[in-house]
């Protein structure tokens, strides 16, 4: 065995100041760590806390900005809601607009039909003014285009002479058969209702 070496009768109370005062700082210093740890551990958890709390405003964010977007996007649907039901309705008035002229196109189409007899046969584009005396008749300027080319009639081919032409107008079923020109001739009036050919 070896002899063990007390160092104790060595020190001084010098010394043992010194021992005391290493054992407070080492104190001190394991304290501190203690409290650093404690920090550090705190520091820890508030870095977690704050990090949930980030966590948890990016999302509140995140549906705030979704709640935005759903409302503009509601917005917008309904303008164009809005739009489509004025489209519908636009639509329905001109449906309307468009039956009633086609039923008005109707009627003028039976009304032209009733004096289409009296259209030029020659143009189709004119109405009658002129009958020659076969009783055949045309308007004035197909008479004269033809009679540029000879005086007999365009569909029974009888002669006649250009002074045997007679103007014809348009009357009211009610009117004379004749009316009495101002120089005294007698001008035919041809009826609205029946074809005078």
């Amino acid at each position: 065995m070896q002899p063990t070496l007390n160092l104790d009768h060595f020190l001084t109370d010098d010394d043992c100041d010194i021992g005391d005062e290493y054992a407070s700082v080492v104190d001190a210093a394991l304290d501190m760590r203690r409290k650093f740890s404690s920090v550090l551990r705190q520091a820890r958890q508030l870095k977690t806390t704050l990090q949930a709390k980030q966590a948890d405003l990016e999302h509140e964010r995140q549906r705030l900005e979704l709640r935005t977007i759903a409302e503009t996007s509601r917005n917008k649907l309904r303008q164009q809601s809005r739009r489509l039901r004025q489209c519908k309705d636009d639509n329905r008035s001109l449906r309307l607009q468009n039956q009633e002229l086609a039923s008005r196109l109707e009627v003028a189409r039976k009304e032209l039909e009733k004096v289409d007899h009296l259209r030029c046969t020659l143009c189709t584009v004119a109405f009658k003014d002129a009958m020659l005396p076969c009783g055949h008749t045309a308007c004035r300027v197909c008479l004269d285009l033809w009679i540029g080319q000879g005086n007999d009639c365009p569909w029974c081919r009888r002669s006649f002479e250009v002074g045997d032409i007679r103007d014809l107008y348009l009357a009211d079923p009610s009117a004379t058969a004749d009316a009495l020109e101002e120089d005294g001739d007698v001008t035919d009036v041809i009826s609205l209702a029946s074809d005078s050919e």
